[in-house]
């Protein structure tokens, strides 16, 4: 071939002219086996279309659900309450979406712009807002950007979300109602191919309220009475405002005039709110107070914005009177209500204050309270002790004064009677008051527990301790229970057990011990209903261990057991090296040894002991007293 000039020819060599055919032959089978596949796969889809429209539907729905869940995150929204008879607005620390995200839309207007351009990477405050009860309709009046255009697009957009089913920028507690309609005049409507001035935009938007808006609409109304001669434009909103709250219509609007304020706090179903400021600089917070109308602080913007002391001095004396005296009221309420919210809040963190001043007190009371219980009950364990002791020991005493005196060689034994007698009317004071402790615990009217009410871990009431307790285990079918207190476990019957609130604390609490008849037998038999085989000392320090320990062998000597398992756990020893050391030199432990590895090895220690009868003995001594001897206590040594 050659070029179109002819000045340049292409010369084919012919070793290639097979290659090539064959490489156009292949290009043309190509295109004919993509044009199958395709064929093949558009039959397919044909044959499948109905399920890939429904997949296509799933798809499209997950990727809204999708977007909704990435939305409320960004937000932090909630799921508000959906009033289904409309009437309730309630927006609990609500934030406008676009301010809270960081950007503006492209309708917004120019004041909104610079609100959100001002709180892109600022904390936004939060709105609360109420319509309810008695209340329908809200006029918002103050300064000019203070954020009154703000309260009605965050209003606005919020019930909005909530009907199309999207979680709201607001706390828990929010109700949106479920309205049909929003009717919102906001912005400037003026334009020229329509011939619409300013005004005439609001009158359109007015008359589709007045021709639409039902109990059931939300109607959002920024700067009513703006745009015309005010007296006249305060007329036609007053007669629209009237209108409105006839048909009980939820409604919040912005003003600047006078005349809506004083129609709103007069109204009924009308209140007014305000934009509050700093006091000192006249700086917006953006935070609505609802009760009282706001000032728009013409005069001090102006000033901010530098114009001449002397134009607004001329001005100033253009006001009227009851203007000036309605702004300095104004003033001054405000101010009152700026010293009672700081002193409200002094006092709300003083109630804080002194809520922890009686938690603590409360708290030492009842540690005070538990150190007191553990102290009567050490105490009546140890004058229950006591009285054992002088019991036993006056017996003895009595029969050897029995066998000297029958022997040929005899004492004098004036003075070691005159002793036994003090001792014995020491004994009975000590029982009689045992025996009042007694009769006071026996006269508490707690309602008793059943066995189905003493599940682990329940607070109940001893009356044989006189103290609170933790069931640990109820064992129904021998009608006693394991009850826990201060790490010792004792057994009691399931009678004994009472509701721990409507019991009557005695003045000393009756020990595990205290002796209700005369007679060894008998103690025996109160204590052997509460004392157990084994005492577990785990997790206590050395010296709580010991005190426990040494009330316990006490009590099981009391009892008559000759054998006890002693649980101090493994650890590092000290426990164990404690106990062993202790038992050793008891008078009532005879011998101990290491638990089996079927008893829990050398975490337990088996002490067997002494009877009280036997160790009693082993204190008579085998001498005999001197005669003339006057000391009591030589006189008891020597026997």
């Amino acid at each position: 071939d050659c070029s179109a000039t002819g000045k340049t020819v292409y010369l084919e060599p012919l070793s290639v002219v097979e290659v090539n055919n064959n490489l156009a032959e292949l290009e043309a089978d190509e295109r004919i086996e993509i044009h199958r596949i395709l064929r093949e796969m558009t039959a397919w889809v044909r044959e499948h279309m109905a399920q890939l429209a429904d997949t296509q539907d799933v798809l499209a729905r997950l990727d809204e659900l999708s977007a909704r869940a990435r939305l409320a995150e960004d937000l932090g929204g909630s799921m508000p309450r959906l009033e289904r008879s409309g009437g309730i607005l309630r927006i609990v620390r609500s934030r406008h979406p676009l301010l809270l995200l960081g950007r503006s839309s492209d309708g917004a207007s120019a004041a909104t712009s610079n609100r959100t351009e001002r709180s892109a990477g600022r904390e936004v405050i939060p709105l609360d807002l109420c319509l309810e009860g008695n209340t329908k309709a809200l006029v918002i009046s103050g300064p000019n950007m203070g954020g009154k255009t703000v309260v009605l697009k965050t209003v606005g957009l919020l019930v909005l979300m909530a009907i199309s089913g999207l979680f709201v920028p607001a706390a828990d507690g929010t109700v949106i109602p479920w309205v049909d309609e929003i009717f919102v005049d906001i912005g400037d409507e003026q334009s020229l191919d329509f011939d619409l001035s300013t005004y005439a935009g609001h009158l359109r938007n007015m008359e589709a309220i007045l021709a639409r808006a039902t109990s059931r609409s939300l109607v959002l109304i920024d700067e009513l009475g703006a745009g015309t001669d005010p007296d006249e434009g305060a007329a036609l909103g007053l007669a629209l405002l009237e209108e409105i709250g006839k048909r009980s219509c939820p409604c919040i609007a912005t003003t600047h005039l006078g005349a809506f304020k004083a129609f709103a706090s007069a109204a009924p179903g009308f209140a007014n709110g305000a934009m509050e400021h700093d006091p000192e600089t006249l700086a917006p917070t953006y935070t609505l107070q609802v009760g009282l109308p706001g000032r728009s602080h013409a005069f001090e913007l102006a000033r901010r914005e530098g114009w001449s002391r002397s134009i607004l001095q001329n001005a100033s004396k253009l006001l009227s009177g009851d203007q000036v005296r309605t702004e300095s009221l104004l003033t001054q309420i405000q101010r009152q209500r700026e010293m009672l919210r700081e002193e409200r809040e002094q006092l709300r963190q003083e109630r804080e204050e002194l809520a922890e001043i009686r938690a603590e007190s409360q708290r030492l009371s009842d540690a005070l309270q538990e150190k007191i219980d553990l102290v009567q009950v050490e105490k009546a364990i140890e004058e229950d002790r006591r009285l054992q002791g002088l019991q036993r020991l006056l017996r003895e005493v009595k029969e050897r004064i029995l066998q000297l005196e029958a022997s040929e060689e005899v004492p004098d034994l004036s003075a070691l009677r005159r002793w036994v007698h003090q001792q014995e009317r020491e004994a009975s004071a000590l029982k009689k008051t045992q025996k009042r402790v007694v009769r006071r615990a026996g006269q508490t009217g707690a309602r008793m527990l059943s066995p189905q009410e003493l599940t682990p871990g329940r607070r109940a009431y001893s009356r044989s301790l006189g103290i609170e307790v933790t069931v640990a285990k109820c064992e129904q079918d021998t009608g006693r229970c394991w009850v826990l207190h201060k790490g010792l476990r004792v057994q009691v019957p399931v009678s004994d057990l009472a509701q721990p609130e409507a019991a009557e604390r005695t003045e000393v609490p009756k020990s595990p011990v205290v002796i209700q008849t005369a007679g060894t037998e008998a103690t025996r038999e109160a204590a052997a209903e509460i004392v157990s085989f084994e005492v577990d000392l785990r997790g206590m320090d050395l010296e709580t261990c010991l005190c426990q320990l040494d009330l316990y062998l006490d009590r099981a000597i009391l009892t008559g057991l000759t054998v006890v398992r002693i649980i101090h756990g493994k650890g590092a020893g000290v426990l164990r090296r404690g106990v062993k050391q202790f038992l050793e030199a008891h008078r009532f432990v005879s011998s101990s040894r290491d638990g089996e590895p079927g008893e829990g090895g050398w975490g337990v220690t088996i002490a067997f002991l002494r009877p009280a009868s036997d160790a009693a003995g082993k204190m008579s001594g085998a001498g005999k007293p001197k005669t003339g001897r006057t000391d009591p206590r030589g006189a008891i040594d020597g026997l």
